[in-house]
């Protein structure tokens, strides 16, 4: 749909008999707008509301139809989703004045002790990873922006030089050892994980450097082919033990080309 711009939104289908799975019903997204990488159901239980919700994101597919931010349903009873929050995001570009919610790409929603969070991807400026508080999912409210780069300048890689596109791609959070750690893909710059037990004030913890050369062209080619890293940091998980990470560099161009010209 987003590229067709028609039909978009998300599906809700009963999987509980896999070998036979069932549309139940269907959130239509609004006009010149597409849900994209950012689609989790998950419980909260809040002061302001207990239930099932589900998050999406907003990409536009109509430049002047469409709108950003992040959408939330009520999704308890899930052939009758209702909506809470649609559009709700950073409404600034750059500390300028905008009238509607900054695109984002992905967002990835939390229970964190009697509050919920969300963090999403940000689009349109450097502060790209923006943290929202939706334990009242109907009125969601924006606490926190952070530009991981300039905040930890630790993060990004010296060398190789072709590392230069260093942004906010996709993340989850997960609590792990009574903290709430985040873990970031964040492009050129690798997985980088954070600390947001206080979603206010996040730490940095520890960040992934891209080797060089690329290891996997260079031991399927039995060392005879050698490549600088193209980083492109996509997504990752932990493991269920919390030891690994598991991540997903999203690579267009796996092998170069050297040429030579005759004069």
């Amino acid at each position: 749909g987003g590229a067709s711009c028609k039909y978009n939104g998300v599906h809700v289908v009963d999987v509980r008999t896999p070998a036979a799975p069932k549309e139940v019903a269907f959130i239509q997204a609004k006009e010149g707008s597409a849900p994209g990488e950012g689609i989790q159901a998950l419980h909260i239980d809040t002061a302001s509301f207990e239930g099932d919700i589900l998050v999406s994101n907003n990409e536009k597919c109509k430049e002047n139809a469409g709108f950003g931010g992040l959408n939330i349903y009520d999704v308890s009873n899930p052939e009758h989703p209702k909506p809470l929050a649609e559009g709700f995001g950073d409404e600034t570009v750059a500390g300028q004045g905008k009238k509607d919610a900054n695109e984002i790409h992905s967002i990835f929603a939390w229970q964190a002790g009697t509050k919920a969070y969300a963090v999403i991807v940000d689009n349109e400026e450097g502060p790209d990873v923006d943290i929202v508080d939706i334990s009242n999912p109907k009125k969601p409210v924006l606490i926190a922006e952070y530009d991981l780069d300039e905040k930890f300048p630790q993060i990004v890689q010296a060398t190789p030089t072709n590392l230069v596109e260093i942004f906010h791609h996709d993340v989850v959070v997960k609590e792990i050892g009574g903290r709430q750690i985040m873990l970031v893909s964040y492009w050129d710059a690798g997985y980088v994980k954070l600390d947001v037990t206080n979603p206010t004030n996040a730490t940095y913890l520890a960040d992934s450097d891209f080797a060089d050369p690329d290891p996997e062209l260079f031991a399927q080619s039995e060392g005879t082919l050698s490549e600088a890293p193209e980083g492109n940091g996509h997504q990752a998980e932990f493991t269920n033990d919390d030891a690994y990470i598991i991540a997903a560099d999203e690579d267009f161009n796996p092998t170069g080309v050297d040429g030579t010209t005759d004069d």
